[in-house]
């Protein structure tokens, strides 16, 4: 009798997620994401900070930001390239270069799909003010 409460409390039991990030993991890919922007990133170089599998590291963005690793890089691309944008007077190719993005072309068209607006129209907007 015993044996069979022992199955059914087990069975019970929700298995723990091991799949998560700790707030300390995400904050140094985070961190590694943010400082590495300018540069090729892929999921592998992600994990190296965290020393973690790459399907942890995968399922733990996806669950904690709900974009994959590559959307997340992505965002924070279009993030520091808004702030640039704001910011400095560079050279819209340079912006592009400093971000991530292959081409000032590469980054006209991202902006364009994300924002509806073009690298050249969100600096006039900014210069207007």
């Amino acid at each position: 009798m015993v044996y069979l409460e022992t199955l059914q409390g087990l069975r019970s039991v929700r298995p723990v997620n091991t799949l998560g990030l700790s707030d300390a993991e995400f904050a140094r890919i985070s961190a590694f994401i943010d400082a590495e922007l300018e540069g090729d990133i892929s999921c592998a170089r992600i994990a190296r900070p965290v020393d973690l599998p790459l399907r942890v590291i995968f399922e733990g963005m996806k669950s904690r930001t709900g974009l994959s690793p590559y959307q997340f890089v992505l965002e924070r691309r279009v993030e520091r390239a808004q702030q640039l944008l704001r910011q400095s007077d560079l050279s819209i190719a340079e912006i592009a270069f400093q971000c991530g993005f292959a081409s000032q072309q590469h980054l006209t068209a991202t902006l364009s799909r994300k924002l509806g607006d073009t690298p050249y129209r969100l600096r006039a907007r900014r210069l207007a003010d």
